[in-house]
C-alpha cells in the first residue's frame, strides 16, 4: 500500500485532504500481486449518472468521411486520465494507515 500511496502522490494524482468524508482502501490480489483500489460502492449509488445516447456507427462513418488527418490516443494509466473538478474532490476522499487523501 505504501509503494501505491508514493506512486499516485509522485504522478499528482491524490493529494492530501481534510475532507468531511472518506471512503475505505482496499488491497485486492490479482494475477499473483496486490491491487490498489479504493472501495466507491457508497459514493457511485449515490451518483446520478449522466444519460444522453451514443452515437451511431452511420453517424460516426458520416462526421469522418472525406477527412484527412486521423488521431489516436493511447492513454497509459486510462483510469487516471480523467480529471474531477476541484470543487468536487473531496467527495473522493479515501483513509489509510497514513493519512486521508483525495
Amino acid at each position: 500500500m505504501d509503494a501505491a500511496i508514493k506512486q499516485l502522490l509522485d504522478w499528482d494524482v491524490i493529494e492530501p485532504s481534510a475532507s468531511p468524508v472518506s471512503f475505505p482502501v482496499v488491497m485486492v490480489r490479482q494475477q499473483g500481486n496486490w491491487r490498489f483500489c479504493v472501495d466507491y460502492r457508497k459514493l457511485n449509488a449515490d451518483t446520478v449518472p449522466d444519460r444522453y445516447p451514443l452515437p451511431t456507427i452511420d453517424s460516426i462513418f458520416q462526421t469522418l468521411c472525406g477527412k484527412k488527418v486521423f488521431s489516436s490516443l493511447d492513454a497509459i494509466r486510462g483510469y487516471h486520465q480523467l480529471g474531477v473538478k476541484e470543487d468536487d474532490r473531496w467527495k473522493t476522499a479515501f483513509i489509510c494507515h497514513k493519512e486521508l487523501f483525495h
